[in-house]
């Protein structure tokens, strides 16, 4: 198997869906030689035999051929003609097997990845917590995770909760080059299907590099026995720092909590990811831009009455528009004027409208800072 068939491969694999073509059509993509190799392996999975054939004329693959019985053909039984009226499409004769579809298998690729890296433990076949993503394993006490959609929001975040670990992606490219360098290494190591495998005669070869391999010991040494802490909560219980395992169990309980707000991480377009729950319980993710998340993080952790000007972690002007904006992307309006957690003091004169953050009785609340430095 070529090198530039196996990342041609690994390419196909970060989109939403499993890809899915016929024989003759991954032939061409990857080369006869590497098609039957991943079949062989698993990795690649043959469906039913298709009635439908890519259309790759005038009108695109949206409007495919239609494979009928090619009556008084030995060589040729089958043939792809025009799903359209108007029969824009050549006909196209096809063999007994080029109707075969064959499909990229995860769990065939699970398999291929545990067995040529030498991951033990258990593996998950569910969703491990991030669209895509799924426990394979793991390799000299690191969780080894796939993530087939770093692309989508909150991967960051995500990341920032698996403690030690090891997560391959299909390409490291498409990431935020701030993701690409928080995640080269450390406890959580980002690496891509490329750099983390290569071909062999067989199949697949396993190739992590050898940096991978050390950075649990080094981390030991540097911080010893007690575990540094890596951020700031505010959350119910007061204003605290915590180590890595607590700042991944709160990530964790994230979802049960009526609002929580992350400025350690960065998520679509720049800004920070945030949740809330509605008083029926209903969750609803967010992202709030930088000036957002500020203001309303100020108005936690200070929980006084702030006009416009007293806030002073948002440098912009409007931040009145600021703190409205942040308030409905995470808080419940109760009517006109009312909302449940960020309240609204009216005044005689705009200028003398302040913000509040006084939540109800029993309302749970985590705002995440900045981590600090790492301590001895």
């Amino acid at each position: 198997m070529a090198t530039g068939a196996l990342e041609g491969f690994f390419s196909l694999l970060d989109q939403a869906k499993a890809p899915t073509f016929h024989r003759r059509d991954w032939i061409a993509r990857l080369g006869e030689p590497a098609t039957k190799a991943l079949v062989r392996t698993g990795v690649l999975v043959a469906r039913a035999q298709a009635h439908w054939y890519p259309c790759g004329g005038p009108w695109g693959d949206g409007c495919p051929r239609r494979v009928v019985e090619n009556h008084g053909s030995r060589e040729h039984p089958f043939v792809a003609v025009c799903g359209r009226d108007d029969g824009s499409c050549l006909e196209v004769l096809l063999r007994a097997d080029e109707r075969e579809v064959l499909a990229a298998s995860v769990d065939g690729l699970t398999r291929q990845l545990r067995r040529v890296l030498h991951a033990g433990g258990a593996a998950d076949a569910e969703d491990a917590g991030f669209p895509g993503a799924r426990r394979i394993g793991e390799r000299d006490g690191r969780a080894v995770y796939l993530a087939l959609a770093p692309h989508w929001p909150e991967f960051e975040a995500w990341l920032a909760a698996r403690g030690e670990a090891i997560v391959l992606v299909p390409s490291v490219a498409t990431l935020p080059p701030a993701v690409r360098d928080r995640f080269r290494d450390g406890a959580v190591v980002v690496v891509s299907l490329g750099e983390a495998l290569c071909p062999g005669d067989d199949g697949l070869v396993g190739a992590l590099p050898e940096r991978l391999l050390v950075v649990r010991d080094s981390a030991r040494a540097t911080y010893g026995a007690s575990p540094p802490t890596v951020c700031t909560v505010i959350d119910n219980g007061g204003e605290r720092t915590v180590t890595r395992p607590e700042y991944e169990a709160l990530v964790a309980g994230a979802p049960k909590l009526d609002l929580f707000i992350d400025t350690t991480v960065t998520a679509a377009g720049g800004g920070h990811p945030a949740s809330s729950r509605d008083e029926k319980g209903k969750l609803r993710r967010e992202t709030l831009t930088v000036h957002e998340a500020a203001a309303l993080v100020e108005l936690v952790r200070t929980r006084r009455a702030l006009r416009e000007g007293d806030f002073a972690t948002v440098s912009v002007n409007a931040v009145a528009k600021v703190v409205e904006r942040g308030r409905r992307k995470v808080d419940v309006q109760l009517g006109r004027y009312e909302w449940r957690a960020f309240h609204t003091l009216r005044a005689d004169t705009p200028e003398g409208k302040r913000w509040q953050f006084n939540p109800p009785q029993g309302f749970t609340a985590a705002v995440v800072f900045a981590p600090p430095r790492p301590t001895s």
